[in-house]
């Protein structure tokens, strides 16, 4: 009997902390990641270890080194149900980065990365690219939307190839051609015209 009762006691305690835990208001901390698929990184045009030759109608060569590959996430921390739980949610968006870097004073570095992004929509894929360092543009990979405004063409190894032409706000000077095949094949910047070799 007295088994039969602890047994009792034992099973009320389990239940009142359980039923503690639904009503107390501090959820357990959370962990996502939201990563690229595979799907996306197949249509990513770098590897990191890729060597970029482009040639100005002037005939300056611009050589520009991988300078390999870096997977980091984004990390989005926000508290949950009562702040004085401490419990936590976090949301971690991947990003790959390929950095490249050169001597030539008009093409001296790139930053191209792909990466995973939060929008009040949905969760979409976007590549970001900084040219020596400047923030200049930012467009999904292979979305619809995208897809339809490759509509400027680059004479590029004896074939015209449609470009998406992207610019950036804070310095009108400077235009990019990209192909999701072959990545940025011309970049137009101080009266220069680079064509990737």
């Amino acid at each position: 009997m007295k088994t039969l009762h602890l047994s009792i006691l034992f099973l009320l305690i389990l239940f009142s902390q359980s039923c503690g835990k639904v009503t107390d208001g501090c959820p357990q901390s959370t962990n996502d990641f939201y990563n690229l698929t595979d799907e996306e990184k197949s249509k990513i045009p770098y590897t990191g270890n890729d060597t970029l030759v482009f040639i100005s109608n002037q005939g300056d060569t611009a050589t520009l080194i991988g300078q390999g590959k870096k997977q980091t996430y984004k990390n989005i921390t926000v508290p949950l149900g009562n702040p004085d739980c401490g419990g936590t949610h976090s949301e971690n968006y991947e990003k790959i980065e390929f950095s490249f870097k050169g001597a030539n004073i008009d093409l001296n570095n790139i930053l191209f990365v792909a990466k995973r992004y939060n929008s009040p929509y949905d969760y979409m894929s976007y590549y970001d690219c900084d040219i020596n360092m400047t923030y200049k543009f930012n467009f999904g990979i292979l979305e619809s939307h995208d897809i339809n405004r490759y509509k400027d063409t680059v004479l590029y190894r004896n074939n015209i190839i449609k470009c998406l032409k992207m610019f950036s706000y804070t310095d009108t000077t400077t235009n990019y051609y990209f192909n999701n095949l072959y990545g940025i094949v011309k970049i137009t910047t101080n009266n220069k015209a680079f064509i990737k070799k």
